[in-house]
């Protein structure tokens, strides 16, 4: 490449928030995706998911060996919520976020690339320890 720039991955930061947004903050996440499924957490978190999935099949056509997204936010705004947060929620968030994310990691497996995703503020995957929370729920999941 020109300058010897590489891409390593391609990102799919946008559709992989929207694979997991709590329902208080979809109006906030509403333009993130599609414009005919703003309103519609349902069928905008399956169109998101597909977005990553196809991003799979896209760096496998150029010769990559992994992708990259945000994990999404079920729990993030209420680790330092006031008033406190309900016993177990952080736990119920988990399991739903890797209900949701293990078809798209399965979705990776036939391309043959991995999937990452990025640990970054404002993401329920956010630190090491988040992190190995995800790798619990998924049950090492790869």
């Amino acid at each position: 490449m020109p300058g010897g720039v590489e891409i390593t991955e391609l990102s799919t930061h946008p559709q992989g928030r929207l694979v997991a947004v709590h329902p208080a903050y979809d109006s906030l996440f509403d333009t993130f995706g599609a414009a005919g499924l703003r309103r519609k957490r349902a069928k905008s978190a399956e169109w998101a998911a597909r977005q990553v999935k196809y991003n799979a099949k896209a760096s496998r056509r150029q010769g990559l060996d992994a992708i990259f997204a945000f994990s999404g936010a079920l729990a993030f705004r209420y680790l330092y919520p006031l008033p406190p947060r309900a016993p177990g929620l952080i736990d119920e968030a988990f399991t739903e976020l890797s209900k949701r994310w293990i078809p798209v990691s399965d979705a990776c497996d036939p391309e043959g690339v991995d999937g990452a995703v990025g640990l970054h503020p404002g993401e329920d995957l956010f630190d090491g320890a988040t992190f190995e929370m995800m790798l619990d729920k998924l049950g090492e999941h790869k």
